[in-house]
């Protein structure tokens, strides 16, 4: 899955030019970088709690290193599949639930 971050352009005069690569610059870390009143380092990532690259609220951005951003991803990506299991296991009670019922009717008229 791609991500497409919301890109803004900033002037050379910006205080957080030196964040960006010839003016542009991703919202996400403009909107952190303000926040903490400094530039980001290369080394710091931001992180969209919701997993949303368009969400860029202040309370949904989260200020990681690449080592724990890894982490964070990798616990996302397992919560997320096993919602997708709960899900596709809601889905096979239901159809059993459907199939029993035929069962039963079938039963009845014979």
């Amino acid at each position: 899955m791609r991500h497409y971050y919301k890109m803004l352009y900033i002037p050379r005069n910006h205080p957080f030019y030196c964040m960006s690569s010839g003016g542009g610059i991703g919202e996400h870390r403009l909107v952190m970088a303000e926040h903490l009143g400094r530039p980001l380092s290369g080394r710091e990532i931001v992180h969209h709690k919701d997993n949303n690259p368009k969400n860029n609220n202040l309370d949904n951005l989260y200020l990681t290193n690449w080592r724990d951003h890894q982490v964070i991803t990798k616990r996302d990506a397992l919560r997320c599949g096993l919602c997708k299991a709960s899900k596709h296991l809601l889905n096979i009670r239901k159809e059993l639930e459907e199939i029993e019922k035929l069962h039963e009717k079938l039963l009845r008229d014979i």
